[in-house]
């Protein structure tokens, strides 16, 4: 018995999945895609990756840095 293509990607609850074995070709088309979306389909499991060469992704990823920092800080400056 062969299985079918829509077995193995597609959309569940409006979210997309692939559970296709990973390729690194398929890896970097989906997270280093200039022209791409913010937000693109994983490259293996179900849901959205950010597409790190859209400009706004450094922005994400800066903000989320700096709120992890700051919490550190005041982690440490608090002495709890």
């Amino acid at each position: 018995m062969s299985r079918q293509t829509h077995d193995i990607q597609g959309r569940f609850w409006g979210m997309p999945y692939d559970w296709r074995r990973p390729t690194w070709r398929r890896f970097a088309r989906r997270m280093h895609n200039p022209g791409g979306p913010l937000f693109t389909p994983k490259s293996f499991g179900w849901g959205y990756a950010l597409n790190l060469a859209h400009p706004k992704a450094r922005w994400i990823l800066g903000g989320l840095l700096a709120i992890a920092l700051l919490l550190g800080l005041g982690h440490v400056l608090i002495g709890a």
